[in-house]
């Protein structure tokens, strides 16, 4: 630690002592030595994506197989309906105490966050981070006036974090939103679809064109946003589009 360092810390080991950290999802005080800020219990309560998904959408299957054969399923939904993207894959188990951390992430000012959330996804999305060497990583971007009162896109920070690991070029600001509209939150999946149709277009459309592209978003509950992007950036020339999200939020 430098000298800039021991100062800082001798000013802030008082306040801890006075006023000790707590869990954001159960208010226990045993946080300390933890890298996220919630406690061993609730720490060990976040759950990662299990191994047997669909090899297209990235959802749980309903049935188990043997994952060293090397042998790929798709779900139904997607043999039937196959989405614009080529495949999808997310770090977390959206839910409890994850649940939490997004929130305070998201709407409470908690930038500094970021790397610490990305880190937990770091089992399952680093290595789909480095199978996709050649694409170019952009953000889900939030409207204008959503990013005016929140001050940051936390698609971006959290894409920014895997994006820099693994080598990727990261493009913000090559897909827009042109129309700002309700929250996703609450609506059910055939108003998700409709909420989101003609909201997105691509603002730098020399570097989409021909481009494979790995699309980033914090949350993916039915994929209605994904979808829409997706489409966006193939009638734009990409060549391809991946989909990595943090949380997977589809029903259980």
């Amino acid at each position: 630690m430098n000298i800039r360092g021991l100062i800082a810390e001798s000013f802030l080991y008082p306040a801890r002592l006075l006023f000790p950290a707590s869990c954001r999802s159960c208010a226990a005080k045993d946080v300390e030595g933890h890298a996220a800020p919630l406690c061993g219990k609730c720490l060990a309560d976040i759950r990662l994506p299990p191994r047997n998904i669909c090899a297209t959408c990235g959802k749980p299957l309903e049935f188990d197989y043997e994952i060293e054969s090397g042998e790929t399923y798709s779900c139904g939904e997607c043999i039937e309906n196959p989405p614009p993207f080529e495949k999808a894959r997310f770090g977390l188990i959206y839910g409890g105490p994850a649940r939490e951390l997004l929130h305070e992430f998201k709407f409470r000012q908690r930038m500094a966050w970021a790397r610490t959330i990305a880190d937990l996804a770091e089992p399952r999305l680093a290595e789909f981070f480095e199978e996709s060497k050649g694409y170019l990583v952009i953000p889900v971007p939030l409207s204008m006036w959503r990013l005016f009162f929140r001050g940051y896109n936390q698609s971006y920070l959290l894409a920014q974090h895997f994006a820099v690991k693994a080598g990727l070029e990261i493009a913000d600001g090559a897909l827009i939103r042109v129309k700002h509209t309700r929250p996703q939150y609450g609506l059910s999946r055939e108003e998700r679809g409709e909420n989101v149709k003609g909201v997105f277009a691509t603002r730098r459309r020399g570097i989409v064109e021909g481009a494979k592209i790995l699309l980033f978003d914090d949350i993916f509950t039915t994929g209605a946003t994904a979808r829409e992007c997706a489409r966006t950036l193939i009638k734009s020339g990409a060549q391809s589009v991946r989909v990595a999200a943090l949380f997977w939020a589809g029903p259980a």
